[in-house]
Parts: C-alpha cells; sequence; structure tokens
C-alpha cells in the first residue's frame, strides 16, 4: 500500500512518499517436527527400538535426525537402503509401537510456539497443522500442552492418499478453512517443506530450527527465511508508530493498493499510475 502526496521541496516537485508493507496472510499452516516442536528423542529411541527388533544397527541421532519430516517408509530407506515391503511394514509397526508410550511426552514445544500461535489467533489468523506426524499424534502433543483451541485444523499422515511434497495436505487445509491461497503461508522447517509449499503455489517461510540450513533454502521459492517463530511474525507483523500514521493521514494523501511480485517488489503499472512510474524510474 502507498500513501502519497505531491508537493515541491526546493525546486523539485517531487512525491512524499511512505511505502508501508501490511500483512496479506491471515492463514498460517504450520508443518509440526523442527517447526513447532523438539522430538528428536522420542524419534531416536523409536526408530532404533524398531531397528534392533528387526536385526539392524543402530543409527546415529544426527543420521536419525536428518530424516524427520519424511514418512517412516522413507525414513527406514534413507536408513537401511532396504526397500523391502515387508521388512518397511515391520519397522513402521515397531516404531509406532514405542511411539506410542513415549513420543507425546518427549516432545517439546519450542519455547515461543505457543505465544506466536496465540497471537495469530488474536489477530484473526486461521492456524493449521499439516505433517508427515500421525494426526492422533499431534492430538495428543497438543492436548498435553493445552492448546487445541489455538490450532482449527490438522491433516496427519493418515489424513492423505499421497505425503508431502504432495500439495494433498495443504491444499486440503486450504478447502476446510475456506480461505484463498494467495493469503496462506506455510511454515516450515525442511526441503521437503519447501516443496510442498511450491507444489501447492503457496507462499513459504523456512524456519532455521531443524536440520536445514539457510543456504539450502535459498534456490527454492520462499518469502522468508529465519531463525525461529518470533522472528518470522515480527517480518510479517508490521506495527506502525501512531506519530508516523497521524503525519500520513493528516496531509490527505491519496491511498493506492499496488501488487508486489514473489520477492516483494512493487510492482507499478505506468499506464495505470503514470505520476508514480516516473518519480520511480526517473526519481
Amino acid at each position: 500500500m502507498i500513501f502519497y502526496d505531491f508537493g515541491s521541496k526546493g525546486r523539485t516537485l517531487c512525491p512524499y512518499i511512505t511505502i508501508i508493507k501490511l500483512m496479506t496472510y491471515n492463514t498460517f499452516i504450520f508443518d509440526f517436527d523442527y517447526t513447532l516442536a523438539e522430538a528428536t528423542d522420542g524419534i531416536v529411541d523409536s526408530v532404533n527400538y524398531a531397528f534392533k527388533l528387526l536385526g539392524f544397527e543402530t543409527a546415529s541421532r544426527e543420521k536419525i535426525r536428518k530424516t524427520v519430516g519424511m514418512t517412516l517408509k522413507e525414513s527406514f530407506f534413507e536408513l537401511t537402503g532396504v526397500s523391502d515391503k515387508k521388512l518397511t511394514d515391520k519397522f513402521i509397526c515397531y516404531f509406532k509401537d514405542m511411539a506410542d508410550k513415549i513420543m507425546a511426552k518427549n516432545t517439546v514445544l519450542y519455547d515461543d510456539t505457543i505465544q506466536v500461535l496465540s497471537q495469530l489467533k488474536s489477530m484473526g489468523c486461521n492456524t493449521a497443522i499439516v505433517t508427515s506426524k500421525f494426526h492422533y499424534r499431534i492430538d495428543e502433543i497438543l492436548n498435553n500442552y493445552s492448546i487445541s483451541e489455538l490450532v482449527d485444523y490438522i491433516v496427519g499422515f493418515e489424513d492423505v492418499g499421497t505425503a508431502k511434497p504432495s500439495p494433498e495436505g495443504i491444499l486440503k487445509a486450504v478447502s476446510y478453512l475456506n480461505v484463498d491461497k494467495k493469503n496462506v503461508l506455510y511454515v516450515g522447517d525442511s526441503i521437503i517443506d519447501a516443496n510442498t509449499a511450491k507444489n501447492a503455489s503457496i507462499d513459504f517461510a523456512a524456519v532455521l530450527t531443524g536440520a536445514t540450513a539457510a543456504k539450502e533454502f535459498v534456490t527454492l521459492p520462499h518469502v522468508y527465511i529465519v531463525d525461529n517463530l518470533t522472528k518470522l511474525l515480527e517480518n510479517i507483523n508490521v506495527v506502525l508508530d501512531e506519530k508516523i500514521i497521524s503525519a500520513i493521514i493528516k496531509n490527505h494523501p491519496k491511498i493506492i493498493d499496488l501488487p508486489v511480485d514473489e520477492n516483494g517488489n512493487i510492482i507499478i503499472d505506468k499506464n495505470l499510475h503514470p505520476e508514480i512510474y516516473g518519480w520511480a524510474v526517473n526519481g
């Protein structure tokens, strides 16, 4: 949005232009592991419990961390190189047996998760979780923290026919919430998350609370790469100082909306707004 007024300054006729970035998102969809919560202990213990029963060597914590966000089938192949269906099914069964006992109680929400979700809800935003984790597991964790009311909709692994990076989960949430995709932001910590948003044609914000470095997100479509959820909220929620607002409004400026490209650059149509176009091009 641009507020502008034309007036003289010395010998030069120029626009006094204030560009204000307003939050265009009303719906925030989150991945879960390493985006909203730390669940490494439960995941590592469940994986290695299954490996022991199958006769495999246990995997290192770091190696397992790098598979978080994958489906259990994908994780098993990534860690073992084995694609045999019977062994994969046994791995999933053993993993679930242990995870059902320890995962929820060993999952810790990040320090800012509840605060950020609460703030988004107080602003009237929709919130959802789309994850490769089981839906019932997310329910259990949210109930443990008594914050189920902060999440409007959940799409878990068992709720879709095709897991991420298929866009099915995100699109299911968008449909349920009945919102326009252009007003939706998907927040995640992995390349899988980035590609999921890309496949759904939805804006993506990367948080660096997982196992993926910032440089790995650079080549993929994104609107933000931030350290954590708090930094994300600081970027999208621009609060204007009252004195600045008053100074703008009292001059009775003309107010127009201008579109932006995927990088956040303002697009000025010279036919619709020749006065602004001429100033922007010619200074």
